[in-house]
């Protein structure tokens, strides 16, 4: 059976991915800013962040940290564009697991 944050992280890169390649990042780069994030937002963060804040700080530390991984490679508006690719996958994932939002 499939864990959690492998089901998790493949559902992350199939929304995200192709984001970031459309907003003409290479591939390897636009996989591996959720290889950056995905791995602190699931094991770490649930450690030191509180349950009723904890989505909110984990959006917004993986807006953040991936507008900087986009900027480090050229993406025009990294943040801007962080912020819609985690937006979308964020939302998929709720309407997939029945979570609201």
């Amino acid at each position: 059976m499939i864990s959690s944050f492998a089901l998790g992280f493949l559902l992350t890169q199939a929304v995200e991915t192709p984001l970031y390649v459309w907003a003409k990042q290479r591939f390897f780069v636009a996989l591996g800013a959720s290889c950056l994030t995905h791995p602190v937002i699931w094991f770490w963060l649930p450690h030191i962040v509180p349950q009723p804040w904890y989505v909110p700080v984990a959006e917004a530390f993986a807006v953040v940290a991936e507008g900087f991984y986009l900027k480090a490679f050229g993406a025009k508006r990294p943040f801007l564009l962080s912020l819609a690719a985690n937006s979308a996958s964020f939302l998929l994932g709720c309407a997939i697991f029945g979570l609201p939002f």
